[in-house]
């Protein structure tokens, strides 16, 4: 504790932060986020901007019914395999 946030955390903070007003993206979160955390931001980018709409089911994108660390994995999984084949990258 005490230490300055690592760079990225005014990095995210300034350009996500202008496409998403919630949650907020506090340092403390950006720096160890938990799954609830990046969910409702995933969420919140699909919202905003249409990057990734039709990827999850209705029942992914309910954060109530991600409990089981496999649905939480395969949620995650399948976002970055899809900004991976955005920035044409294989996963």
């Amino acid at each position: 504790k005490g230490l300055p946030p690592p760079a990225f955390v005014a990095q995210t903070q300034m350009t996500l932060g202008n496409v998403i007003s919630r949650p907020k993206l506090t340092a403390q979160l950006l720096v160890k986020p938990p799954f609830h955390f990046l969910h409702a931001v995933l969420c919140e980018v699909v919202r905003a901007t249409g990057f990734g709409e039709g990827l999850y089911t209705p029942e992914e994108l309910n954060a109530k019914l991600m409990l089981h660390r496999p649905l939480r994995m395969l949620f995650l999984a399948k976002f970055l395999a899809l900004i991976n084949a955005a920035l044409g990258q294989q996963f």
